[in-house]
């Protein structure tokens, strides 16, 4: 997305798409009306009564998915802005807000072999801030009012990015986690990791003692040598299924800041968090304590898992078709017969898998119809 000023100055923000993801891009243009978030909400409360109602006539993914990614980056923005007026007043500076953009979205792990897709499994929510901008001045001209203010805005904007969609998709049975940069500090000072604010006065003692990945490592060399500040924990830490680090890397001169996350989702804690939201929407509160909704949440859970340990099978199923090809070759001379074979294992195995995968979600499918909750699965499947 280009993002052009009076200037005709262009500022690109860029996402590399996956296919299967499905994303909400929220615009800032100059502030979140408070009619344009009663709106929002209006229509979330439209989109439950009907699946309550179990009325889903014309309904589709953008009705439902879409408008909840698309709200909650809305949302980032409308909470941050107004968080940033009360604090920009306190401190003596006067702000406005530049076009900025905040991506909501559901990615996925995407499996490959021998370069090619094999297995897609929806991994969790993302909230990726691409573009933040905005306009200061102190009201007395000094400019340590500006940098303090900077500072201040910047750890509110990280702490959103997991508190907003915390907010938006807990249930009371229910609350979901996020995690930030801000946040994945706060936890590890909490567990005693060591803390460290490396520049380049003490780059070359700090350095060595950090167990991080060789990619985190160049990260903060190339910032501290750009003459930043970085504030990062001395190893990774894992809260619920994430493993990772997060950092801040700080410009003393203007208060501009990064607030970085780098890790990996292990599958699925996301998914559940948002299949238990949907089926909250799905469910009306008198029949929630009746366990449906988490016998369901849990259904899906282990068919993703299922289907995980039938792509390994698939997958060991060719590696001994291809040593056994091997084999053959080096006691014999090749021939036809070898290359039949092995495209008989082969073909073999991709004939189990589907046809696996075809019975899982015949069986789920029946078990959720079953349960009057065809509203429920048809989301499942989208």
């Amino acid at each position: 997305m280009t993002f052009t000023d009076a200037n005709q100055y262009a500022d690109t923000a860029t996402t590399n798409l996956t296919a299967g993801e499905y994303y909400g891009i929220g615009i800032d243009a100059g502030g979140i009306s408070s009619q344009t978030v009663l709106n929002l909400k209006n229509q979330l409360s439209t989109i439950q009564s009907k699946l309550q109602a179990q009325d889903f006539t014309g309904m589709t993914k953008d009705d439902i998915l879409g408008s909840l990614l698309y709200t909650t980056a809305i949302s980032y923005y409308a909470e941050y802005d107004m968080m940033d007026q009360a604090q920009a007043k306190v401190m003596g500076v006067v702000i406005a807000r530049v076009p900025s953009e905040a991506v909501f979205s559901v990615t996925t792990n995407v499996s490959y072999m021998f370069g090619a897709a094999t297995n897609v499994r929806a991994a969790g929510l993302k909230m990726d801030v691409q573009r933040n901008l905005e306009l200061t001045q102190a009201t007395d001209g000094n400019n340590n009012y500006v940098i303090q203010y900077m500072l201040a805005s910047g750890m509110n904007s990280s702490e959103l990015e997991n508190g907003v969609p915390e907010q938006l998709f807990s249930t009371p049975n229910n609350p979901a986690e996020g995690i930030s940069a801000v946040k994945a500090i706060q936890i590890a000072n909490n567990k005693g990791i060591p803390i460290y604010t490396i520049d380049q006065s003490n780059i070359s003692t700090v350095l060595p003692q950090l167990q991080l990945s060789p990619d985190v490592i160049s990260d903060i060399q190339d910032a501290v040598n750009a003459g930043e500040i970085v504030t990062i924990p001395k190893t990774n830490i894992t809260y619920l299924n994430w493993t990772g680090i997060g950092y801040i890397i700080e410009d003393p001169v203007t208060g501009n800041a990064a607030y970085m996350i780098s890790g990996d989702l292990a599958g699925g804690g996301f998914l559940v968090k948002i299949l238990n939201y949907i089926s909250d929407l799905l469910v009306p509160p008198a029949e929630a304590s009746t366990g449906t909704q988490q016998d369901n949440v849990n259904l899906v859970k282990v068919y993703f898992e299922i289907l995980h340990l039938l792509e390994l099978l698939l997958t060991v199923l060719i590696i001994v078709g291809i040593a056994c090809l091997g084999l053959y070759l080096m006691m014999y001379a090749f021939a036809v017969e070898s290359l039949v074979a092995f495209l008989i294992i082969f073909i073999f195995g991709d004939i189990l898998y589907f046809s696996m995968m075809l019975i899982l979600i015949d069986y789920i499918d029946k078990l959720l119809e079953s349960q009057n909750e065809k509203g429920y699965r048809d989301i499942i499947y989208v």
